[in-house]
């Protein structure tokens, strides 16, 4: 009697051990974590890949400053506008950039808006474009006379 006891146990504990393993190996599977990057269609080697915002800034920066070079004086990000767009899956990145007109690095800058389109799966730049920033400044209106609003003082 004590012998099925045992032959039970070792049956009992090597069922669960099957069931966590099955159960373990079906959620990797279909959780996407066993298939490669190449049964994918996606670039071999790369796996799985979590981009994120500075990924997508950074690969814009080092983009930006291979296409303009010695002309750039100053570079930042916009941070009020760069963001990921869920609708289109991509991640926008603006720059506010002070461009020399060549790459002497002499005379007066101009400021241009850089805009960066990276895909949201890899950090790879999509779209890259640069616009002069033309708004025209203007100085504020003073009156000579009156307050805040236009009343005498």
């Amino acid at each position: 009697m004590a012998k099925s006891t045992r032959t039970e146990t070792i049956f009992l504990v090597a069922a669960v051990l099957g069931i966590l393993l099955v159960s373990s190996g079906a959620t990797l599977y279909f959780s996407g974590s066993l298939t490669s990057a190449t049964a994918s269609g996606d670039e071999p080697g790369l796996g799985y890949q979590t981009v994120t915002l500075t990924d997508a800034q950074v690969e814009c920066e080092k983009y930006a400053r291979a296409e303009l070079g010695s002309r750039i004086k100053a570079l930042a990000v916009d941070t009020h506008s760069t963001r990921f767009d869920s609708m289109d899956k991509r991640y926008k990145v603006f720059f506010i950039a002070e461009l020399y007109d060549s790459g002497d690095r002499k005379g007066v800058t101009k400021s241009f808006h850089v805009n960066c389109l990276t895909r949201g799966e890899r950090a790879t730049v999509a779209q890259f474009s640069i616009a002069e920033d033309k708004e025209q400044k203007t100085k504020a209106i003073q009156r000579e006379e009156g307050g805040v609003f236009g009343w005498p003082l």
